[in-house]
């Protein structure tokens, strides 16, 4: 078989395992992960946790927290306790989510500081009993970072899925494809269309007007413009799947870090968006 042959069957598996994700229960999707008064060096963890395809949040409000936790059936939070409480109002604030019925089944702690104490380690870790550490951290190191992917690791929460995948649902993510025959398009050279959902594999495409014919299956095109929210990429891809008049794409290996960067970054920033949707909601209800 031909390294092409490899790519695109290997392709093709990967989708199914997609599709197949939409069946899933949410344990098996992974875990929705926060940080809680993250400080600069906490936010470069969390960043870099998306590339290795964590669902990663961050929030600033303690009490809002708690509210919106109610809402998701697996979460782990990790604290930065040198922020916001102090912090035996921490220690009131960690018993308070342990005590609850409800919380306490669905979301999983870990605390981070600065300095560490071993008297506050000791209560944390064995008199109340959070789930996912208490980390000491100061610097963004490949140290620090591997503490934190033991720790997702060991609780499992990536779940079943292998890639990150967000919904898109406006007109500014969009993507278009330049044309070898611009006579067979009324002399436009672009194909434009929307983007469905998007992960570092690939994407879901859906086109402005109806030309699926002009794509082949296993067939790589190599001039795709992506715009992603002000995220501008070009990638090369390969069309592995229609159904239901959408365009399934992989992204070839080598789109180059700059556009990789690009993608997480605006999956970073969606999910980011996302969660300020949702605690708005909350606070509308109230």
């Amino acid at each position: 078989m031909s390294v092409n042959a490899n790519i695109i069957k290997s392709g093709i598996v990967e989708v199914n395992r997609i599709m197949d994700n939409l069946k899933m229960t949410v344990c098996s999707l992974g875990k929705k992960i926060f940080f809680l008064h993250p400080n600069q060096v906490i936010e470069e963890i969390a960043r870099e946790l998306i590339r290795y395809e964590y669902e990663i949040y961050l929030l600033y409000d303690e009490k809002s927290a708690l509210e919106l936790f109610k809402n998701y059936e697996n979460s782990i939070l990790f604290i930065y306790i040198d922020e916001g409480l102090s912090e035996k109002e921490w220690e009131s604030y960690i018993r308070s989510i342990q005590a609850d019925p409800e919380l306490s089944k669905k979301v999983d702690i870990g605390v981070l500081t600065y300095k560490r104490k071993d008297e506050t380690s000791e209560i944390l870790l064995s008199d109340i009993g959070i789930k996912c550490g208490y980390i000491q951290i100061n610097l963004f190191s490949k140290e620090s970072l591997n503490i934190f992917l033991n720790i997702l690791n060991i609780n499992e929460a990536k779940g079943r899925r292998k890639y990150l995948r967000i919904k898109c649902d406006d007109n500014y993510i969009s993507f278009n494809i330049k044309t070898n025959n611009p006579s067979n398009f009324d002399g436009n050279d672009l194909i434009k269309g929307s983007i469905i959902d998007i992960s570092s594999f690939g994407m879901a495409c859906k086109l402005d007007i109806n030309l699926y014919d002009y794509f082949n299956l296993n067939t790589k095109y190599n001039d795709i413009q992506l715009n992603l929210r002000g995220f501008n990429c070009k990638v090369s891809a390969t069309a592995i799947m229609k159904r239901d008049n959408l365009i399934i794409f992989k992204f070839d290996e080598n789109i180059g870090n700059d556009n990789k960067d690009k993608i997480y970054n605006f999956i970073y920033k969606e999910l980011q968006k996302e969660l300020e949707k949702n605690l708005h909601k909350l606070k509308t209800k109230k």
